[in-house]
């Protein structure tokens, strides 16, 4: 069992179970505690898949074994604790996928699609982006939504069930 794993000697001198290797995946991780238990398909940009994997699931054994601060008040680790135990975590060339052993595998074999629905935005406006993160707060628009260069966000206020995810290369996901 893989909980049975999470010893902190283990873990004590692995650089990849550390604080700042979960702040560095915590938002990808907590977006796919989210989706459960549908599966999260994340593409990454600058890295392999089979590295995000790898460094993403020790990120995370870390913040279970030496609990790292969350930031979400409506998680604990005990609800991550449960969700990891479900889920597992794979990778093709091109993509990461998270989610419970029958969704995941479903998805890679092709019996079940997961599209690509992010929205690709150069820019948008205030408004705009207040609407999007309404219907999706709401359920009516299931994200993620890529902006690449977004406004000042700092006025607007922040909505339940909405993340906002920014990119080390200034562009925002909304999710």
């Amino acid at each position: 069992m893989k909980l049975d794993r999470l010893q902190p000697r283990n873990l004590a001198g692995n650089p990849r179970a550390s604080l700042p290797a979960w702040l560095k995946y915590r938002d990808m991780l907590i977006s796919a505690y989210r989706q459960h238990p549908r599966p999260y398909v994340y593409r990454p940009i600058n890295m392999a898949p089979i590295s995000v994997v790898s460094r993403a699931r020790d990120a995370m054994r870390g913040c279970l074994t030496f609990r790292y601060p969350i930031e979400h008040d409506d998680i604990s680790h005990e609800d991550l604790m449960r969700w990891y135990s479900e889920v597992i975590f794979k990778f093709d060339d091109e993509q990461v996928y998270i989610g419970t052993s029958e969704k995941v595998n479903s998805v890679l074999t092709g019996t079940e699609s997961v599209s690509d629905s992010t929205l690709r935005f150069t820019t948008l406006e205030l408004e705009d982006i207040t609407a999007f993160e309404v219907l999706l707060s709401r359920g009516r628009l299931v994200g993620p939504i890529m902006i690449q260069r977004p406004p000042d966000l700092t006025l607007l206020p922040t909505r339940e069930n909405v993340e906002r995810l920014n990119r080390p290369d200034g562009s925002l996901v909304l999710i």
